[in-house]
């Protein structure tokens, strides 16, 4: 009897430790530890040219204005990007909610574009048991990018070709005469 009395007050303890360790990490924000930073945000959004139509493999990337750990100077550093899909479509996700980012798009023939980023969390909404706007603030889309088109043009361009002094054929050397031939060594 006295080790049923045992077993049970185990069962009972660990079965309460089990619970408060659930109840603990379902309170954090993502179920993470209270030191970890809150990582589900998304960015997500389309490229675009001036006409509309969608930008193909446009390299899209997100900054994040950190201070570099050897010079102890600020700089940007990609925390996320990715190329744009056929339709011009690109999706950051796993990101910070409480940071401030740039983006940084560019593409061939177009002008770099570049914007400020961030999540508006609405933390009066969340006040009032409203959650839905603090979901929608995580989950942001940035819209249609038009990117304008960088038109440079050359002033002159200058094509030449010669032939080889030598060419193989299937069945004989052919040595081209138009060409002078010039020492290597320069000892003629």
């Amino acid at each position: 009897m006295n080790n049923m009395k045992k077993n049970t007050l185990l069962i009972t303890i660990l079965t309460f430790l089990c619970f408060s360790v659930i109840n603990i990490k379902a309170q954090m924000p993502g179920g993470r530890g209270a030191g970890q930073n809150m990582n589900m945000g998304h960015f997500y959004g389309k490229v675009v040219d001036a006409s509309g139509k969608p930008i193909e493999a446009a390299s899209v990337q997100l900054l994040q204005n950190k201070t570099d750990s050897a010079t102890k100077k600020k700089k940007d550093v990609v925390v996320n990007g990715m190329l744009t899909t056929k339709k011009g479509e690109f999706s950051l996700e796993n990101l910070n909610v409480m940071a401030t980012y740039k983006l940084k798009i560019t593409a061939i023939g177009y002008k770099t574009y570049e914007q400020k980023a961030a999540f508006v969390l609405n933390m009066a909404g969340a006040k009032n048991g409203d959650m839905s706007s603090m979901m929608n603030a995580v989950d942001k889309d940035l819209g249609n990018i038009k990117l304008e088109v960088d038109a440079q043009q050359l002033e002159n361009v200058t094509v030449s070709g010669s032939r080889s002094l030598l060419t193989m054929n299937i069945d004989r050397k052919v040595f081209n005469v138009e060409k002078p031939y010039q020492c290597r060594w320069n000892c003629c």
